[in-house]
C-alpha cells in the first residue's frame, strides 16, 4: 500500500507564491527545503523593493518558521523605489509596481471617501488558479481557488488593501460608488 505524505503548510505557501507569479516573466520563485526558505528572484530592483514591502520576511507555521527572501537582479538593490507611506495612493503604487508585467492583476483602485478614509482595492483577473496541495477531495490533489484568496494568504495582513476579483461588465459598478 502506498504511503500518503501530506504537504506541509510552508509548501502550500510556496505553491501559492508560485501560482501568483507563474505568468510574471520577471519573478522566479524557488523553495529551499533544507533551509526552510522561499526565494523570489526578481529581475527589477524597483519591483523587488515593492515585493519586499508586501511580503512578510518570515511566516510562522506552528513550530516552523519559513523565511521569505526577495532577491533583486544581480543581488543589487541600488535602484530602490522610494515609497512615501504618507502620500495618498501609496499602496496603489506599491501594488502596481509589484505586479508590473504580471497578468494576474486586472487593476488597482484607490477610492477616497469622507472622513479621510481611503480604500485600496487590488482587483485580480477572473480566473480559477490551481496548485498541488494533496487535496484529498480532488482526484489530482489540486487546490482550485482565485487569486484574491491567494493574495490574502501570501501578503502581510496589515497592508490596508482589499483583494477582489474582476466582475462581469454587467455586474460591475464600474467603481462608481463613492463615500
Amino acid at each position: 500500500m502506498a504511503k500518503l505524505k501530506l504537504s506541509p503548510p510552508w509548501d502550500t505557501y510556496y505553491q501559492e507564491l508560485n501560482v501568483m507569479f507563474k505568468d510574471d516573466p520577471t519573478v522566479h520563485v524557488v523553495m529551499d527545503d533544507d533551509e526552510c526558505e522561499v526565494k523570489l528572484y526578481v529581475d527589477s530592483g524597483d519591483k523587488a523593493e515593492a515585493l519586499r514591502q508586501l511580503l512578510p520576511e518570515t511566516k510562522e507555521f506552528g513550530g516552523v518558521t519559513l523565511k521569505v527572501t526577495v532577491v533583486p537582479a544581480n543581488a543589487s538593490s541600488q535602484t530602490r523605489y522610494v515609497y512615501n507611506k504618507d502620500c495618498d495612493g501609496y499602496m496603489e503604487r506599491v501594488f502596481r509596481k509589484a505586479f508590473d508585467d504580471n497578468s494576474a492583476l486586472d487593476d488597482v483602485v484607490t477610492v477616497r471617501g469622507v472622513f479621510g478614509f481611503s480604500a485600496c482595492y487590488v482587483i485580480f483577473k477572473k480566473e480559477v488558479v490551481q496548485y498541488y496541495n494533496d487535496n484529498m477531495s480532488d482526484i489530482n490533489g489540486l487546490c482550485s481557488t482565485l487569486y484574491e484568496y491567494v493574495a490574502r494568504d501570501i501578503f502581510k495582513p496589515d497592508l490596508g488593501a482589499f483583494y477582489c476579483t474582476s466582475a462581469n461588465k454587467d455586474q460591475s459598478l464600474n467603481y462608481a460608488f463613492s463615500w
